[in-house]
């Protein structure tokens, strides 16, 4: 039966399915978050300013 409902979903979601039965493919994701958030941080902090001279620029 569950052999059957794995199969099935895989015909109608073959992409959802995978994604759930590979577990490292996302988990790999808590890893990269770190070296990710420090690139992000400072691209936040740079375009707030942007953000700020553009309104202030518009007023």
């Amino acid at each position: 039966c569950m052999i059957e409902l794995t199969t099935f979903s895989l015909l109608l979601f073959p992409s959802l399915p995978k994604p759930p039965d590979n577990g490292p493919p996302p988990l790999p994701s808590s890893s990269l978050p770190e070296g990710y958030y420090e690139e992000a941080v400072p691209l936040g902090p740079g375009k707030a300013p942007e953000y700020i001279t553009s309104s202030k620029d518009s007023f």
